[in-house]
Order: C-alpha cells, then sequence, then structure tokens
C-alpha cells in the first residue's frame, strides 16, 4: 500500500513514489525526512464507490449517511478532528520528539511503566512529553515544575517533597 511505498523512499529502495495528501501527512510525522516534490493535482473530492447492481441499497444508505452527516456537521467536525491539523507539521519538532524517542524515553520508560496504574503508559509518557519534553528539571513562568509540571499545591498534597525528581513527579 501507500505506506509501504512511502516507507521504500525513505529506505531508498525507491526514488519517489506518488501518495494521497493525507497518508503523506501523516507519515511526515513519524519520518519528517519525508519531502514533498510537488504537487500533482489540485485538491480532489474524496469519492466512495459501490458496485454497479440491480441492488442499490448500499448506495442509498452511504447517501443518506452522508447526507445526514453533512446536514448536521457531524462530516465537518470529523474533518477537523482527524485532517484538519494535517498542515501543522513541523520538521524541527518532530525531529526533536524522534531524537528523545531515542536518547531519553529509553531512560525514563521504566519510571512511565512502574507508575501508570490504570492508565497505559505510553499515554502518561505523552503527556509527561507535552508538559516538560521529559525534562525533570523543567520550570515553567507560572512555577509549575518537573517532568509533570507540577504546582507546589498539587506536589505537597500528594505528599512529594522534590517536584523535580522524575519518580515522584510522575
Amino acid at each position: 500500500g501507500t505506506t509501504a511505498l512511502m516507507q521504500a523512499v525513505i529506505d531508498g529502495k525507491l526514488d519517489y513514489t506518488v501518495a494521497d495528501s493525507v497518508a503523506v501527512s501523516l507519515f511526515q510525522r513519524v519520518h519528517p525526512e519525508l519531502a514533498v516534490a510537488l504537487d500533482i493535482t489540485d485538491e480532489q473530492p474524496v469519492t466512495w464507490f459501490s458496485a454497479r447492481g440491480e441492488d442499490n441499497s448500499l448506495s442509498a444508505a452511504m447517501l443518506d449517511f452522508f447526507n445526514n452527516m453533512n446536514e448536521d456537521g457531524t462530516l465537518a467536525r470529523l474533518e477537523e478532528k482527524y485532517l484538519g491539523h494535517g498542515n501543522d507539521f513541523d520538521y524541527v519538532d518532530t525531529r526533536t520528539f524522534l531524537r528523545a524517542v531515542e536518547n531519553i524515553l529509553p531512560d525514563v520508560q521504566p519510571l512511565f511503566e512502574k507508575y501508570a496504574r490504570e492508565i497505559d503508559w505510553r499515554l502518561l509518557a505523552a503527556i509527561a512529553w507535552q508538559e516538560s519534553h521529559w525534562d525533570p528539571q523543567a520550570t515553567s513562568p507560572t512555577g509549575v515544575r518537573g517532568m509533570m509540571m507540577l504546582t507546589r499545591n498539587t506536589a505537597q498534597s500528594l505528599g512529594l517533597t522534590d517536584r523535580t525528581d522524575a519518580a515522584q513527579s510522575i
């Protein structure tokens, strides 16, 4: 599929491929070195096809479904939620994150795994990345500190003695 072709470009097995903009946008989040050389066409609508036959009930149901979603705004909300941030790609931020996954995460992953009780450790790690970029010494202008950017009051209410101690913060 498209993902395999883009991976072949990354791996140097292909010089180029053709892919839709949504697939490229998503793939660049993990492989920021993938560059768009040129746009082949202007934006084209996404089209659904169904087999032609005597029974067109599937086509009718699809048409009703999408018309209803369009009329009540559901389709627009879903497009924004899943496709609306495709142009927000930032090469530097993505490279920074991928370097941190290689160089920092292996050291702190055991802490996330240990202290993530009712949530997946990866979600906990993602929250910590958003809060501090996995920097236990992080401090904001508002005074929150540590890997999870805790306020002094929150830390005290949890019985923590050092917000910059990664294990305590997590």
